[in-house]
């Protein structure tokens, strides 16, 4: 069930992509060793630092929404608080009757 298992073909392509390189054209880039191992890096640090700042984004929206969340909480519970407290009523009622 699920999806199929991705071969080694299709990370390496995904991987590729991530670092923003075609995948139909990085074997032209490659036969220069040290142009190869310059894209590789610079590539490398531009997929993390998109990965950083979404994972940072994604983390700001769910901070967001549970702020949402408890603030839309604490405003129920501040509209069931009763406007007189009962024990405070029973006990003013005891007093009345009382004198």
């Amino acid at each position: 069930m699920g999806r199929p298992l991705l071969r080694f073909k299709d990370v390496c392509k995904h991987d590729l992509r991530l670092a923003e390189f075609n995948p139909n054209t990085w074997e032209v880039l490659a036969q220069d060793c040290a142009a190869w191992r310059h894209s590789v890096k610079e590539g490398a640090l531009r997929a993390e630092t998109k990965a950083r700042a979404e994972t940072k984004a994604r983390a700001e929206t769910k901070a967001r929404a549970e702020a949402t969340i408890k603030r839309a909480a604490r405003k129920e519970r501040q509209r069931r608080l009763p406007l007189k407290n009962p024990a405070f009523e029973s006990l003013k009622s005891l007093l009345t009757l009382m004198c």
